[in-house]
């Protein structure tokens, strides 16, 4: 199986962060639905930052054929966060 780093955005600054964690799409499957806590490299704030709207690299991405793509997640993160 090809293995992908999770990457997240900021939500304070909408920069992309490494998670440090890397994984598969079996493994992906299994921890989608839970949280990752961790403190930001960009702004020094602790997210919690749900697995299921992390970003992986494209070999895993091409892959799963579901997991989003950068442009994807930004354009959803801007958008809740200008409805709100």
């Amino acid at each position: 199986m090809t293995m992908a780093s999770l990457k997240f955005i900021c939500p304070n600054t909408r920069h992309l962060i490494d998670s440090g964690i890397e994984t598969d799409l079996r493994a992906f499957h299994v921890i989608e639905s839970q949280n990752l806590q961790m403190k930001c490299p960009r702004c020094g704030a602790i997210h919690c930052f749900p697995f299921r709207e992390g970003l992986a690299t494209d070999a895993m991405r091409i892959a799963a054929g579901s997991v989003p793509r950068a442009p994807e997640l930004m354009m959803r993160s801007l958008t809740r966060r200008s409805s709100h």
